[in-house]
């Protein structure tokens, strides 16, 4: 149970981290840029009242856990996201050998 929720809940404070551009996009918005995304939804978890271990999977997913102390659902939410998030990261640079 706890890794779905971190899984389904990790990138929460995306909600509140981005914002629209005039050009019908997306940017990073002011409250992106005091707090990225997993530190202003392990704020918005823990207010919403949700178990300490999810509140972490959330904080600790991306680089604002490293180092930190994790419960394991984080470290295997983390090695998820960035299964994904680097080839795109790679695609857009042309380093993905496909």
């Amino acid at each position: 149970d706890r890794l779905i929720a971190g899984g389904l809940l990790h990138d929460v404070g995306k909600l509140l981290e981005v914002e629209r551009d005039e050009k019908g996009g997306f940017r990073k918005g002011l409250t992106g840029r005091y707090a990225r995304h997993p530190i202003s939804g392990a704020i918005l978890a823990s207010k919403c009242g949700l178990p300490d271990d999810v509140v972490n999977t959330i904080a600790c997913h991306a680089k604002e856990g490293e180092g930190a102390p994790k419960v394991l659902e984080a470290v295997l939410i983390h090695q998820a996201d960035f299964a994904t998030f680097d080839p795109l990261v790679m695609l857009e640079k042309g380093q993905l050998i496909t």
